[in-house]
């Protein structure tokens, strides 16, 4: 029983650890519009944000960083690259307004745009080993795609699912950047 009350303890010092972190980056971040607390989410596809889930880290998370976010006019935005439909409720209710990346792996897009329409934005989704297998026009056909089911009513913004590696041939992100280009503007969506 001691060793799971150490581990407790271990656990809230690491995370006051990290607010604390996360704290001193927003007065070195006024600049941005956007603010991306550094906050444990899940990792990868087969996991959820455990941590954000006790009512103390709620708390925390409310006093430390939301408030000094909403204080210097930010919007606040969510990084995760797991899970994300048992946490998006939690985190709209704690101020966020952006979901990023929304990775293909681990979410549908298309669903949590449809039920999150108006009350959360997501960012990202484009495969990225689409991005760095795919020829240009199998690229420029997926992004017309986003654009078309995506786009219409705003809430999202197109990206990749994770971090542009090195693998992600240069012609390939451009073509990406100019068929979003292409197909993204309001008005006209869909349509070069």
């Amino acid at each position: 029983m001691k060793f799971r009350g150490d581990f407790l303890v271990r656990q809230r010092t690491h995370f006051m650890e990290i607010l604390s972190e996360a704290t001193r980056d927003l007065d070195t971040s006024l600049s941005h519009h956007l603010y991306f607390p550094k906050m444990v989410g899940p990792k990868n596809h087969r996991e959820n944000a455990r941590s954000l889930r006790p009512p103390k880290n709620q708390i925390l998370i409310k006093t430390r960083l939301i408030a000094p976010a909403r204080e210097y006019g930010k919007l606040l935005a969510f990084h995760s690259d797991g899970k994300l439909d048992t946490v998006l409720p939690l985190l709209y209710d704690l101020g966020f307004w952006v979901v990023h990346p929304a990775e293909r792996a681990a979410n549908d897009i298309f669903q949590l745009k449809a039920a999150w329409a108006g009350k959360l934005a997501f960012v990202g989704n484009i495969f990225t080993t689409l991005l760095a297998c795919g020829s240009e026009n199998e690229i420029e056909k997926k992004v017309r795609e986003y654009c078309l089911r995506l786009g219409p009513g705003g809430g999202y913004a197109l990206g990749s699912s994770t971090s542009i590696m090195e693998r992600v041939a240069t012609e390939n992100f451009v073509a990406m950047t100019q068929a979003v280009h292409r197909y993204g503007r309001y008005g006209a969506l869909g349509q070069s």
